[in-house]
């Protein structure tokens, strides 16, 4: 694992996952590792709390300069930007502000990546 926590310091911006709460909250969440997982499970970068969702659902990793959304190959779908995503663990797109990401799953969360002060466009 690296930790991206001086990440800011070394000329890059910071990145961020804006999470879009079902209830419509939203939380911003830095990208502090690489890579950064996300799932239903407690020792998950970012947990999100739902039934449906794998332990371990997807990953952004830092490849080099930029940074990529990594299906774990869970059978939960992935979006991106209204794309599936194969379901084939390692299968890598690569994020751009403001890109979404969005799960076949009953309860609606999204997830924004965004950079610096994690501003969205997405509503």
């Amino acid at each position: 694992m690296v930790v991206l926590a001086m990440i800011g310091a070394v000329g890059r911006r910071q990145p961020f996952v804006t999470v879009l709460e079902p209830d419509g909250r939203r939380r911003l969440v830095p990208i502090s590792a690489s890579p950064f997982v996300i799932g239903r499970s407690s020792d998950c970068h970012l947990v999100l709390y739902d039934m449906h969702f794998p332990r371990q659902q997807l990953k952004i990793v830092h490849v080099g300069d930029r940074f990529c959304l990594e299906h774990t190959g869970s059978m939960c779908p992935v979006f991106l930007n209204g794309e599936r995503i194969p379901q084939e663990p390692g299968t890598r797109r690569e994020l751009q502000p403001n890109d979404v990401v969005s799960f076949g799953t009953s309860v609606p969360y999204e997830l924004v990546f965004t950079y610096d002060d994690g501003d969205v466009d997405a509503a």
